[in-house]
């Protein structure tokens, strides 16, 4: 009975023990202070509000308005080539020579021939005379004069055929030159020396910048009707960045058939970003002009049903404004709604913007101008 009675009270004193110790902790966590409120930090960016094109962007190809690929007319084992990638050239400039020998001895030979046509034919009208002179004498038969008259016109006959013939052969030989047809820039080197060049088959490319160049696009033929000669348009630079360059719709040539892609042609001078023949880059086509509110595009939360723009109040807390989207960029957006002037809105991945609420406290960490 006593060791019950000791175990009892045993039992009691670690509860009081228990209850004092958790009194204890309680108080000294009421001691701590509370962790402050963590404000989420968010970057901005102001609303513009005007008149704003709506785009929409389409890869194009630029090319020279005037380019040549210089092939031989000939076929021949390539001897030299002059220039490479780059070179500036004139018109007439010699480029590259095909191995000639076959040419000039074709040229050599007919002019010797032509040389000793040309004496007999020379032989040929003196005997010509001399038997028209006997003929009126009538020291001659007719038969004899006509004989006569026959072999002289052969004679003149052969040197206009040789003086043809030589023409073509220096022709010919002439062919064995690849020369610039104009002012320009060599663009690309096909063949080198010791490679066979055959008619058709380019040793150069070259082109002329002085005439500028222009950027092709395609296009769906729904957007055809929106488009007109003389529409503005931007070209974008590449990974490089710089400013965006303004341009206008040269040509527009329609789709010959449905399912296929109409073709926008602008006019540059000079080369856009110093790019080179053949290379693309992005082009934004103006389709139409808005009147609203300008915003970065990454400042929208789209939903299935409505979009919003998360605005910031002047106590820098969230007011979460319905708007309307009347177009959308890359970079940015067109919008009308009740936002007032000099806002300022939440630019954001929507992950982060659908973290934000309405009436919530926010610390701008960087805010755009």
């Amino acid at each position: 009975m006593k060791k019950k009675i000791i175990g009892i009270v045993g039992v009691l004193l670690l509860i009081s023990a228990g209850v004092l110790l958790v009194r204890h902790r309680k108080a000294e966590l009421a001691q701590v202070p509370l962790p402050a409120e963590v404000v989420p930090a968010v970057e901005t960016a102001p609303v513009v509000k005007g008149i704003f094109p709506e785009t929409k962007r389409f890869l194009g190809t630029l090319s020279a308005k005037e380019a040549a690929d210089l092939a031989p007319r000939v076929t021949g084992s390539l001897v030299e080539v002059r220039v490479r990638e780059g070179a500036k050239v004139k018109k007439g400039d010699l480029l590259a020579r095909l191995d000639d020998r076959l040419e000039r001895d074709k040229v050599a030979e007919v002019r010797a021939e032509l040389a000793a046509a040309q004496t007999a034919l020379v032989t040929q009208e003196a005997i010509y005379r001399r038997d028209a002179d006997l003929f009126a004498a009538k020291a001659i038969s007719r038969e004899a004069m006509d004989r006569s008259h026959s072999v002289r016109d052969a004679a003149r006959a052969r040197v206009t055929a040789l003086s043809h013939e030589l023409h073509t052969a220096k022709t010919n030989l002439s062919y064995t030159r690849i020369t610039a047809p104009c002012n320009g820039v060599i663009t690309a080197r096909l063949a080198d020396p010791g490679d066979l060049a055959v008619p058709g088959k380019p040793v150069l490319a070259m082109e002329t910048p002085d005439l500028g160049y222009f950027v092709s696009v395609k296009v769906p033929q729904d957007l055809f009707p929106k488009l007109r000669v003389g529409g503005k348009a931007f070209l974008l630079p590449g990974l490089d960045g710089g400013p965006k360059l303004s341009a206008r719709i040269s040509r527009i040539h329609p789709a010959v058939r449905a399912g296929t892609l109409a073709v926008v042609e602008l006019d540059v001078i000079p080369s856009p970003f110093g790019l080179p023949t053949g290379a693309t880059l992005d082009v934004d086509l103006v389709i139409r002009q808005h009147q609203g509110w300008r915003v970065p595009t990454r400042a929208l939360l789209e939903n299935t049903d409505a979009v919003y723009l998360y605005r910031i109040k002047d106590d820098e807390t969230i007011h979460i404004e319905k708007i309307t989207l009347l177009s959308r960029g890359p970079e940015w957006a067109v919008v009308s709604g009740a936002i007032p002037e000099k806002a300022r809105v939440v630019t954001a991945q929507e992950s982060a913007l659908l973290r934000l609420h309405e009436g919530e406290t926010v610390r701008i960490v960087h805010s755009q101008e």
